[in-house]
């Protein structure tokens, strides 16, 4: 594999075969499981992620569908767990990145370890997850302002929260 650019990882992306598998017969039993031990932690993360953001979906489509004769969180209690999952989601994003920069910078880690991408993968499951969050919110959102009956135009903010408080 080559490693066009150059990085800290060519040496141990460029050795040959045997020379690889010196290194890696030097490398801690205990450093191999734990880049497993990650990798497949991440990997069951994305998975998760994929869930939900699957049942974000299937909830923006019902509610596109669904008529708007009356509001589905009238209470806001609903738009409070969705931004309360958001904000989740935004934390994990930054762990993850963050996880990214270390990894990308531990010199006993190589490229071909998968360490890197794994993370990539579960930064752009987490995103992901968040777009389709954030259309569900919205579409709740939506929906609930058109059913709740309030339209027109308001000549000022006070006439604006006389509508509201009807």
């Amino acid at each position: 594999m080559s490693n066009v650019g150059g990085s800290r990882h060519d040496g141990c992306a460029d050795v040959d075969l045997a020379r690889r598998i010196e290194v890696q017969g030097r490398r801690s039993l205990a450093l191999l499981r734990a880049i497993e031990d990650t990798i497949s932690a991440l990997d069951l993360d994305r998975t998760h992620l994929a869930a939900i953001g699957r049942e974000m979906d299937n909830l923006t489509d019902l509610v596109m569908r669904c008529p708007v004769s009356h509001e589905l969180d009238p209470e806001g209690k609903s738009a409070e767990l969705f931004d309360q999952g958001l904000e989740a989601l935004k934390s994990l994003r930054r762990r993850y990145a963050a996880r990214l920069v270390a990894a990308e910078s531990d010199h006993a880690l190589c490229d071909d370890d998968g360490i890197a991408d794994a993370y990539r993968n579960a930064i752009e499951a987490t995103e992901s997850t968040f777009d389709a969050t954030q259309r569900a919110t919205d579409a709740v959102r939506e929906h609930d302002a058109e059913a709740s009956g309030y339209s027109g135009d308001f000549a000022t903010a006070s006439e604006l929260l006389a509508a509201l408080s009807r």
